[in-house]
């Protein structure tokens, strides 16, 4: 708006100047006086145009169409609050790299919507539905390892049924200079009825330097599986969840975060093409210890002294290296630092575990693959794990194969060797029906547990995946 505290006293002056009575040279004076009141005029019909410019202003301002509800949702186009100094923008927008978003694990969802404030901060949100039908036989053999022949065989050998989750996320940043603080909060309702959570953690740090991360997150994936649309082991196998009696599919995931009531803290770092990051969690870990074949805490037979357990350091050091334009690899070790934070009845120091991995990955616009290895030296156990896989145009493969060598149990002194192999596959349509977001995705497995018999599992599933 034009600042009319210079035009009227301009005005003033030249018509008090255009008055003062000159006695000398009268035909000078005439002439001034003329080129005063030009001048004043000139400066009146400046004035006029001002006037009609902001009267129209505020007219087009006044009578403009307001943009419907939906806009925002339905372009990606940005509606502007008027007076407030916010803009909403549903798009996806490219944020900053910073350390802590160069794990790939952490990507951004597909879909976003921005506020974004006068002063430049972004609050994003996002989310997802995700539902699945499934059909799949039943891995739970019971006593796969221990023998106990009566728990062996009582299954239901197939299921059919449905679960699925909406999720919910909120994500926010503010910066001064090339300083940043950040969060992320990911809710999920489960459609059991039951609530959960996925991600709830704070940052903050300096771009192109050191940051921090402390809270609920997954910290570096050292074993990625590509499309695992359904991706189910025979024999009970987990890769984060240690059950007794069972086949291990370890793969460094035992530090990776989200644990129970543990909580987690991580620094990290951009060094040009290599990153670092140091995780850790901290507290109870006996929730890595599932409920074994004879319905208590167990590990190789011999029950857990609970009562005795004590709060676990899991230290988690990830270097990856990005050594050419599409190829990247990384390793890292995961490590509990305190001693007997976890004993069986017999003293033993089960929670004396240290595991390493190594992932080699390339990644281009249709075709992505994966190479995975890792292994773990736990007490009277050691686990390996390999796998490959692959994701072409919607089309995804991959194959693990899981070995556990225990040298000891309960049941079995001389202890026993065993094999899980895993191959599993998925297909994914997307823009059903030509809606933006709306994807199909079937996927399928079978798994083969090897050991004193054969057991096999596989399954089929239906998922609808839905970005908000």
């Amino acid at each position: 708006m034009v600042n009319r505290t210079f035009y009227g006293p301009l005005s003033a002056l030249l018509a008090g100047a255009a008055l003062i009575p000159f006695s000398a040279h009268a035909d000078t004076n005439a002439e001034l006086l003329q080129q005063l009141q030009a001048l004043k005029a000139e400066v009146s019909r400046l004035e006029t145009r001002v006037t009609v410019a902001e009267q129209q202003a505020r007219e087009a301002h006044t009578t403009a169409p307001a943009a419907p509800a939906s806009a925002v949702a339905a372009t990606p186009t940005q509606a502007v609050r008027a007076g407030q100094g916010v803009s909403v923008d549903a798009g996806t927008p490219q944020e900053p790299a910073t350390a802590v978003d160069a794990n790939p694990s952490s990507a951004a969802p597909e879909h976003q919507y921005r506020v974004v404030n006068s002063h430049g901060n972004a609050l994003i949100f996002s989310g997802d539905v995700e539902l699945n039908i499934n059909a799949n036989s039943d891995a739970d053999t019971g006593n796969l390892v221990f023998g106990n022949d009566d728990i062996n065989h009582h299954r239901d050998h197939h299921h059919f049924g449905q679960d699925g989750r909406i999720m919910f996320e909120a994500a926010g940043t503010r910066t001064h200079g090339d300083k940043f603080a950040s969060f992320r909060i990911q809710p999920l309702m489960d459609t059991s009825g039951s609530v959960g959570l996925d991600d709830a953690w704070f940052a903050f740090g300096q771009r192109n330097g050191w940051s921090a991360r402390v809270g609920r997150y997954e910290a570096y994936d050292l074993f990625p599986v590509g499309a695992d649309t359904f991706l189910g082991y025979s024999g009970d196998t987990a890769n984060n969840l240690y059950k007794d009696g069972a086949g291990y599919s370890y793969q460094a995931k035992e530090g990776r975060g989200r644990a129970g009531s543990a909580g987690q803290m991580m620094v990290s770092r951009q060094f040009g093409n290599i990153y670092f990051e140091t995780s850790s969690v901290v507290g109870d870990r006996t929730d890595l210890f599932d409920t074994g074949y004879t319905g208590s805490k167990t590990y190789h037979g011999v029950a857990l002294d609970t009562d005795r357990s004590k709060s676990t350091v899991l230290l988690r050091p990830v270097l990856a290296w990005q050594f050419a334009p599409k190829w990247r690899v990384a390793g890292g070790v995961e490590k509990n630092l305190v001693h007997d934070a976890i004993v069986d009845t017999r003293g033993n120091d089960v929670s004396d575990r240290t595991g390493y991995a190594t992932t080699l990955g390339y990644s281009d616009q249709d075709l992505q693959l994966n190479f995975n290895v890792a292994y773990l030296d736990a007490l009277d156990e050691n686990d390996l794990s390999v796998g490959a896989n692959m994701v072409y145009s919607g089309l995804g493969l991959g194959y693990i194969h899981s070995y556990n060598d225990i040298d000891w149990s309960k049941d079995d002194p001389d202890g026993s060797k065993y094999h899980i192999d895993t191959l599993y596959t998925s297909y994914q349509f997307s823009n059903v029906f030509d809606i933006d977001r709306f994807n199909m995705l079937v996927g399928t497995y079978y798994s083969r547990f090897s050991a004193q018999t054969h057991d096999d599992a596989y399954g089929v599933r239906l998922r609808f995946k839905y970005f908000l």
